[in-house]
């Protein structure tokens, strides 16, 4: 009961209700209940995982005489940015500062150099704010406007003829560099849906930008895994049509669209499977000269028809028959090379390929682990443990951030957090994408079972908007949020309402150099800011009058200590 004198735990927003109970009973086995908790509720970004902002009140209930320190100095980003930061968060009601009317969390970041008579929290003599804009805005037209943009930006960025590096410490970055030798991998790109990071990708790769997707954005959204995926699938669950309707329909078969809907058509009515009607006219072969099926499929057939049907299923049974005797990756080498893959899948230049190259290798080294978790590498068994451990959460494709390659990192914000860059672009910032809409579970939990209280929809809101705040605050130099009228859908899109809450409070007249308009016309129920369309300006008065005038910059983790 005595072994721990003292108890320090790091990053208290981030504990689920199990590590809280543990805590407390670690805190009262100690002679004097010695413990001290570190944490920004601001940063609460893992409700799915059973945290949230809730933890610190909990705390205070467990500890009511804890002494509560706010760590007010910011060695990262420049005050501009804290201050965008902290007009965003302060909208949230559900916050430790807004219960604790005596805690000032203000933070005093980096001062810009732009004025020799500025003051250590960036205003001049005079008290008003002389600072460079560094939170943007860059509206596009669709979406891969943007991700062009970005790629432009990045590229404008590494020829320093656009917002340029501000030294501060010749010693502050990595690898002994100096500040303003510029390098791709001090450059972040932040999506919240994983759709958005294929078109980034693909931008990026067209101007020969270097990048790379990691943290939990999944290589199985990747085409060429994609294709990797069904064939394996194809091989190990031939009575699941879906995974051989995906491979055959691929640029490997090119199976025409018609003859594939007549053969399905047959599939559903038979309640067969797609992999037993191919059989099937495989071993017709030439049965278009003989009476046929009554249903015509076989009479469409050409010759050219009958020879992509009999390459499939020869394939199905070679694959199938090197699946039992070799291991999956070999059998996954052998179809990439005998089928060209690489060169099948359409490639805007040699960076893309060797892109998808590289993902392919990074495919089968995920198999290693398995293989030796198994005890066996037969296709047989892996494919389905994968397929189990992905609909699990624990998904073995979903790939660790690599911060040595000289590279765009391509991320998640929850992967991003606890990580810094010079500078950050956070994408896709639309109503639609963030906050979105609240999604309820598939499966509910029942009440009783419920730890932590069920996510509503001003829960969800908040939630989303600490998201984009830990986005900001990754960024030392510069921020942007980007975002495009049209993802594809036939809506117009509204721009999210976080980009008017960092931003347009503190633009004034010069909103326009920074907001630029987004080609959509306001709607009679909404506000426009500089030609964007954003909430409703009842909405943002509501919003505004919750939060007193003081509450100007950015917020700091709190050090609890009993």
């Amino acid at each position: 009961a005595t072994r721990f004198q003292h108890i320090l735990v790091d990053e208290y927003q981030d504990v689920n209700p199990a590590i809280h109970n543990l805590v407390d009973l670690l805190a009262s086995a100690t002679a004097h209940r010695n413990i001290t908790v570190v944490g920004d509720d601001d940063q609460a970004i893992f409700a799915f995982r059973g945290a949230g902002p809730g933890n610190f009140q909990r705390f205070a209930e467990l500890f009511p005489d804890a002494t509560v320190c706010a760590l007010t100095q910011s060695f990262r980003s420049f005050q501009n940015i804290l201050d965008a930061a902290r007009r965003l968060i302060v909208h949230n009601r559900n916050r430790l500062e807004s219960q604790l009317k005596t805690l000032d969390r203000r933070l005093i970041g980096r001062p810009d150099n732009n004025d020799d008579d500025s003051n250590s929290d960036g205003s001049d003599s005079d008290g008003q704010q002389n600072q460079m804009q560094r939170a943007h805005f860059l509206p596009f037209e669709t979406g891969v406007d943007e991700a062009e943009g970005v790629a432009s930006t990045i590229q404008q960025i590494m020829n320093g003829n656009a917002y340029p590096v501000q030294v501060v410490e010749a010693d502050d970055s990595e690898n002994g560099a100096a500040d303003s030798d510029m390098r791709y991998g001090r450059i972040a790109v932040l999506a919240r849906q994983n759709s958005d990071v294929p078109r980034i990708v693909e931008a990026l790769a067209q101007q020969n930008i270097p990048s790379c997707v990691s943290g939990g954005l999944r290589m199985s959204a990747q085409p060429e895994i994609v294709l990797l995926m069904s064939f394996l699938c194809a091989l190990t669950q031939p009575t699941d049509s879906r995974f051989l309707f995906n491979l055959v329909t691929s640029p490997i078969y090119g199976f025409p669209p018609a003859l594939l809907a007549r053969i399905m058509e047959r599939v559903n009515d038979r309640h067969t499977t797609l992999r037993q009607e191919l059989e099937r006219l495989h071993q017709l072969g030439s049965a278009r000269g003989g009476d046929g099926n009554e249903d015509g499929t076989d009479s469409v057939l050409d010759d050219a028809g009958h020879e992509l049907i009999a390459e499939i299923v020869d394939d199905l049974h070679r694959y199938e028959t090197m699946a039992v005797t070799s291991g999956v990756r070999h059998v996954i080498a052998e179809f990439v090379t005998e089928k060209r893959l690489l060169d099948v899948i359409e490639s805007a230049n040699d960076m893309v390929r060797e892109e998808r190259a590289n993902t392919v290798a990074r495919f089968l080294r995920c198999f290693e682990n398995m293989e030796f978790t198994l005890g066996t590498d037969r296709t047989a068994f892996v494919v389905p443990y994968l397929q189990a451990l992905q609909s699990f959460g624990d998904d073995p494709l979903a790939e660790e951030i690599d911060m040595v390659t000289d590279a765009v990192q391509i991320m998640t914000v929850h992967k991003a957090k606890g990580l810094e860059f010079d500078y950050v672009f956070y994408v896709g910032a639309t109503e639609d994408r963030t906050p979105g809409r609240l999604r309820k579970p598939d499966l509910p939990i029942p009440a009783p079972l419920l730890r932590v209280p069920e996510v509503n929809r001003t829960m969800h809101i908040e939630e989303e908007r600490r998201l984009a705040y830990v986005a900001m605050t990754r960024a030392k130099q510069h921020f942007f949020f980007t975002a495009a009228s049209h993802y594809g859908g036939r809506r117009a899109q509204r721009v999210s309402r976080f980009v008017t809450e960092a931003l347009s409070a503190s633009l004034g007249a010069d909103s326009a150099a920074v907001l630029p308009p987004m080609s959509q016309q306001p709607t009679a129920t909404s506000t426009s800011v500089a030609g964007a369309e954003f909430a409703s300006a009842d909405d943002q008065q509501s919003m505004a009058e919750q939060q007193s005038p003081s509450e100007q910059q950015e917020t700091m983790p709190l050090s609890f200590t009993r």
